[in-house]
């Protein structure tokens, strides 16, 4: 199957927002190979989860559906606010391709079945991002601030003439368009995740698309 960009994003994805009062270490799950000064940022009391139901096209006579998982911790760098997603769990291997090419720490790992994509157990962290029925107790165009931030990605792959890249990349996408936000309940608020026992503060589903053109250079200053 081809991966030729731009691709077309349908997507619905559920987030939980946790606020701890001691740091979470994300360090060791972050891909080998990360600068020192990106990992040292790595140790966070405020990070984000997201699941979602993805549909998207490889190239224009191709189309794949996937279920992912994302661990995305907030950076400050260079004047900026960015999300690094420390690892992603993704049950499609074109994908996984994908995101290691552009920058994502990509392991292969499906959700637990009859679930809805909603549960996943993999190392050190065990997920379940089931809602309550009902509403929730706010409103619901109140997402936090750090849904917004772009993604801070790092590559490192030589693979042949003309097919490397190193340092730090930003996605590039346009055509974006929110369709919905739903505020829910977390049916299960503790969550395992780094080998911690972590409470989810806030949890909300948007259903979106848009079109990823790929990636450009990041510029960030190492100790920004």
């Amino acid at each position: 199957m081809s991966i030729r960009f731009p691709n077309v994003f349908s997507c619905t994805g559920r987030s939980l927002l946790f606020d701890e009062p001691d740091p979470v270490d994300f360090r060791a799950l972050a891909g080998p190979g990360v600068p020192a000064d990106l990992i040292e940022r790595l140790v966070a009391r405020r990070f984000v989860v997201t699941t979602s139901q993805v549909e998207s096209t490889t190239s224009a006579q191709h189309s794949i559906r996937f279920a992912e998982t994302i661990v995305k911790v907030p950076v400050h760098w260079g004047g900026e606010d960015f999300l690094f997603p420390v690892v992603t769990f993704v049950d499609n291997e074109h994908s996984l391709i994908r995101g290691y090419l552009l920058g994502f720490h990509k392991v292969f790992a499906a959700p637990q079945a009859g679930t809805d994509g909603l549960v996943l157990q993999a190392g050190d962290l065990a997920l379940d991002l089931r809602a309550e029925p009902g509403p929730a107790d706010w409103a619901s165009p109140d997402i936090p601030p750090e849904h917004g931030y772009p993604f801070l990605l790092w590559t490192d792959y030589s693979l042949a003439p003309g097919v490397s890249s190193h340092g730090y990349r930003r996605l590039t996408t346009e055509s974006y368009t929110r369709h919905s936000v739903s505020a829910m309940r977390p049916a299960h608020p503790e969550q395992r995740i780094a080998g911690r026992q972590v409470t989810a503060r806030m949890m909300y589903e948007i259903r979106d698309s848009f079109v990823l053109t790929g990636s450009v250079p990041a510029q960030v200053e190492a100790h920004a």
